[in-house]
C-alpha cells in the first residue's frame, strides 16, 4: 500500500511539475521580444500625416516653432539648459516623424535625456521637466499615435543608456553663458 501511495504521489508531483513548466513556457513565448509575439502591422504615415507632425520650424533648427516657444518660456534664465531641451526636441521629433526606425532613433533620444540631466542645475525637476517636453512635442492626435508607433516599435527591446553626461550633449556647453 505504501509502494502505491508513492507512485501516486510521485505521478501527481510529476504532472504537476510538466503543467508548470508548460504553462510557464507557454508564458515566456508570448512575452514581447519572444518569437511568438507580434508587433501591430501599421499603415505607413500619410503625406497629411506627416505634414501635420512636422509642423512649422521657420528657423529649420529641428525644434518645431511651438515648441521652441515652450522651451523659452520654461527656461528663460538658462541656455544650457534650454539647449538641452531642444536636443530632447529634435531628437523627439526625428522619432515621431519616423517611427518605423524606432531602433535608429532612441539612440539620440537617450543621449539628450542625459545630457538634461548632466544640465540640469536641481535633478529634482528632471522628471517634471522631461515629461512637460515630451507633452509640448507630441502635442496633438497624429503626433501622439506617431509617438505609440515609435514606441510600440520599440518594445521587447532592451537599451543601456548612458547617465547624466556633458559629453552626451550635442552643443559645447562652454559657449553657453549659463
Amino acid at each position: 500500500m505504501v509502494k502505491r501511495s508513492k507512485t501516486v504521489v510521485l505521478s501527481v508531483i510529476i504532472s504537476l511539475f510538466v503543467l508548470i513548466f508548460g504553462i510557464g513556457i507557454l508564458y515566456f513565448k508570448s512575452r514581447p521580444g519572444n518569437s511568438n509575439f507580434q508587433k501591430p502591422k501599421w499603415k505607413p504615415l500619410s503625406v497629411d500625416e506627416v505634414k501635420a507632425i512636422r509642423g512649422e520650424d521657420q528657423d529649420a533648427d529641428g525644434v518645431r516653432d511651438d515648441v521652441q516657444a515652450f522651451i523659452n518660456s520654461t527656461y528663460p534664465e538658462s541656455a544650457k539648459v534650454r539647449a538641452a531641451l531642444g536636443q530632447i526636441a529634435k531628437s523627439l521629433q526625428l522619432a515621431i516623424e519616423n517611427p518605423e526606425n524606432a531602433l535608429a532613433t532612441q539612440k539620440p533620444v537617450y543621449l539628450a535625456l542625459s545630457c538634461l540631466e548632466a544640465t540640469l542645475p536641481n535633478l529634482e525637476i528632471y522628471g517634471e521637466i522631461s515629461e512637460q517636453l515630451e507633452a509640448a512635442v507630441v502635442n496633438s492626435d497624429v503626433r501622439s499615435r506617431a509617438y505609440i508607433r515609435y514606441d510600440a516599435n520599440l518594445s521587447g527591446q532592451t537599451f543601456s543608456i548612458t547617465r547624466g553626461k556633458m559629453q552626451d550633449c550635442s552643443f559645447n556647453s562652454a559657449e553657453l553663458a549659463n
